[in-house]
């Protein structure tokens, strides 16, 4: 990831907080601080000088950057990409009034990735919690930093019957037909000039409580995830996009990238960092006509990502690509699509927090703030003009999409998440689409 610098599409993601109460700015900037405390990886720069391998260091007193502005203020129009050699991979942007604030948390993918961002964002609302109301206990998971030498290891699991070998054979086979077949774009139904390095803006959707449990009843009649369900309804929603903004195309391939965790379950005590990896579901078009059995065909291949941990086939080509010199520059630096979409299920936000927050009416209470909701999406590549970050906040599903400024204007963006929402709603039979 530090090598994927490309103009106009950092390798950065933001995390936004959005609260309701009258925010404390001594208390959050010391907030920050003991969250970041808790989290080595947001305490360090990277050195990266010739003829050396890139290699991680202690930043000393550097500390991130936190900009205040009022709540009605515009969004930052342009930004400087995050320079891991010359700062930390984390920015804090805050919009507040007497009323409210949304706290953005920007981070270098580097250094964490979404579950990493969501548990220093637990740290950040203990803590702020911790400041504002002295005599309130809050207790910390404790975190061993130590285990962050191992993050780049992964407990691979094979079936007993399957050699090594084998493994190498298949995921040659795998890596044959991923470029072979190449998927296509969300067709962009018109180019716009956007400025580059714009801060996100996010749409966003929540369904109601009886939608989401209608939406968990119709994953468990199907025998499928809640995730599977969302996959199928993405593919169907992007090939009745392109048949809609590209109608004489013949029937083309899909691929949804879909970030897969490669954290074990005895890695509770590692602070936050980067341990994911991509997982690639392609499908034709005419695959998404056949119903359930397209349902089914899904689940059967994210049984097995899961099962086998195939998300670290992913980091082998990368590491295969290392070891040719000048072929992952030249795939980076390429410009075609290589994948139509990101989707990335973050779950239950809470669940992934180091400490207990205390809550009202479902919802978190940090200090003097109630968190209304949590936003985000995963940063996009060339090429791939939409990502979809799924969260689940107080039992309701929340859909969060980026789309890429130079391709979508903000209406077509509410467009494709109103179009993605008819399809989930024709999957719990909600409504007719």
């Amino acid at each position: 990831m530090f090598a994927d610098v490309r103009r106009g599409y950092p390798m950065t993601f933001v995390l936004e907080a959005h609260v309701t109460g009258k925010i404390c700015r001594e208390a959050l900037e010391t907030a920050v601080e003991v969250a970041r405390g808790r989290h080595p990886m947001l305490h360090a720069r990277i050195d990266a000088r010739r003829f050396r391998r890139p290699m991680w260091t202690e930043a000393g007193e550097l500390r991130p950057a936190i900009d205040w502005t009022p709540f009605d203020s515009p969004a930052p129009r342009g930004r400087e990409p995050i320079d891991l050699r010359k700062s930390l991979g984390l920015r804090v942007w805050v919009r507040h009034d007497e009323r409210r604030a949304a706290i953005a948390l920007e981070f270098h993918h580097c250094c964490l990735d979404g579950l990493g961002s969501v548990q220093f964002l637990g740290d950040l609302l203990a803590s702020y919690e911790q400041q504002m109301n002295p005599s309130t206990k809050i207790e910390f998971s404790s975190l061993d930093p130590l285990r962050l030498r191992g993050r780049g290891v992964f407990a691979v699991r094979l079936p007993a019957p399957v050699s090594r070998w084998e493994v190498v054979r298949s995921s040659v086979l795998e890596a044959v037909k991923w470029f072979r077949h190449r998927p296509v774009s969300v067709a962009a139904p018109e180019k716009f000039t956007a400025r580059e390095n714009a801060f996100p803006e996010y749409c966003h959707y929540q369904f109601s409580e009886e939608e989401s449990r209608r939406i968990r009843e119709t994953a468990m009649r199907h025998s499928v995830t809640v995730n599977d369900l969302l996959l199928r309804d993405m593919f169907l929603t992007v090939k009745a996009w392109n048949t809609r903004y590209r109608p004489h195309a013949k029937a083309e391939w899909l691929r949804i990238n879909m970030p897969t965790s490669l954290r074990g379950h005895n890695e509770t005590s590692m602070p936050a960092a980067n341990r994911m990896s991509f997982a690639f579901l392609t499908r034709n078009e005419r695959d998404c006509d056949h119903g359930d059995t397209f349902l089914a065909g899904i689940r059967w291949e994210t049984k097995m990502i899961q099962r086998w941990s195939l998300g670290h086939l992913f980091l082998n080509a990368l590491q295969f690509g290392q070891c040719v010199p000048g072929l992952l520059k030249l795939i980076l630096a390429g410009r075609s699509c290589l994948a139509s979409v990101i989707l990335s299920n973050l779950g239950e936000v809470s669940r992934h927090f180091t400490t207990v927050l205390p809550t009202e009416t479902r919802k978190m209470i940090s200090g003097n703030l109630t968190v209304e909701k949590v936003l985000g999406a995963p940063p996009l590549r060339p090429g791939t003009h939409v990502a979809m970050a799924l969260f689940a906040c107080s039992n309701r599903l929340l859909l969060c999409l980026a789309s890429d400024r130079k391709q979508f204007t903000p209406q077509r963006s509410e467009e494709f998440l109103s179009l993605f929402v008819r399809h989930v709603r024709q999957s719990i039979a909600a409504e007719p689409l």
